[in-house]
């Protein structure tokens, strides 16, 4: 760094402020082509709104935003901690297996990861997978169940909730309650249709930026592809 010029600092710095810049940068797509975001993606990874709350359709980019913020998050963070929730552990299956795609496609992402004593990478698979940063930083991934008893005597700055819609109402309590003072409370989700729940409270409630994100934002939506997901 201290061979830097002024300008170079400067976009560096920028680089690290900014969620979309920091992904094109670092991340890469699975044909190994950079990262690049469309423009409903970019505005959601740049929005600075404490709480929010998506209304999403298929392959409209949920999935790639959610762990572009995770991996930025804990990459420009010391000592952050991120909880990423869903009803199951197969919602989670997905977000964990582009997480792990970056993490090995990228040398500074790699070089991120915490060593334990034994000399490998602190990344912990059972009961639930938790990955350890050098920088203090960690992410924990958990299933709601029934009752949300896997939130429970977790503290975090980040909560990441994917598939909303389908979490149980008795897990949405002990969920809250792990998120600390000030805390950052993200939701995505396709809804359901149904209106007695807290996922749609949230939706309506004017302390959440809401997002609503059609299939057909996605440049590669066609009616084909719409018929093979009904």
């Amino acid at each position: 760094m201290e061979d830097l010029t002024p300008e170079e600092t400067l976009k560096i710095g920028r680089i690290l402020d900014s969620p979309s810049l920091w992904g094109q940068k670092y991340l890469l797509n699975r044909d190994g082509s950079p990262r690049v975001y469309w423009p409903h993606q970019v505005e959601d990874l740049e929005c600075c709104e404490r709480n929010i709350i998506h209304l999403d359709g298929r392959d409209s980019g949920k999935t790639i935003n959610l762990t572009t913020l995770v991996l930025h998050y804990v990459f420009t963070n010391v000592g952050g901690s991120v909880l990423i929730a869903a009803p199951h552990q197969g919602h989670l299956d997905s977000i964990i297996e582009e997480i792990e795609h970056q993490l090995n496609s990228s040398p500074d992402l790699s070089a991120s990861i915490a060593i334990n004593p034994q000399g490998r990478p602190k990344i912990i698979r059972k009961p639930y997978y938790k990955i350890e940063f050098a920088n203090g930083s960690v992410i924990y991934f958990r299933p709601a169940g029934a009752y949300g008893d896997s939130f429970r005597s977790l503290h975090v700055e980040y909560i990441f909730v994917d598939e909303g819609a389908w979490l149980p109402e008795k897990a949405w309590r002990a969920l809250r309650q792990c998120l600390k003072a000030d805390g950052i409370f993200r939701i995505y989700s396709t809804p359901n249709g149904l209106r007695d729940t807290t996922y749609y409270r949230l939706t309506q409630s004017p302390n959440w930026k809401v997002f609503r994100w059609p299939s057909w934002l996605n440049p590669s939506w066609t009616d084909k592809r719409g018929k093979e997901l009904e």
